[in-house]
């Protein structure tokens, strides 16, 4: 029972940190004063280091899948969306 207490309490952690980060997203697009421009740049580059860690992870065995929840978290969280993607691949094993 106490398991099953701590994988909802990581799971609603994990929300928040997730809700955090789009509120701070949202702020430092707005503050920069061209929100739209910033977020298509920050994407593509986000999309850009995917790409790179997905073909150089053959190489590394560091790969992460490009999928529809991996693409998403590389647009709006850009190269720091991707380094924790692998981080997270790395620590957890996903």
């Amino acid at each position: 029972m106490e398991e099953n207490n701590m994988q909802t309490a990581v799971k609603f952690g994990i929300y928040a940190l997730i809700i955090l980060a789009g509120i701070l997203l949202l702020v430092t697009l707005f503050k920069n004063g061209k929100p739209l421009r910033t977020l298509f740049w920050s994407g593509i580059a986000g999309v850009v280091s995917l790409l790179a860690v997905f073909f150089i992870g053959r190489y590394t065995s560091q790969t992460v899948a490009i999928n529809g929840y991996s693409l998403a978290v590389s647009f709006f969280g850009g190269v720091p969306g991707v380094i924790a993607l692998v981080t997270f691949g790395t620590i957890l094993g996903i």
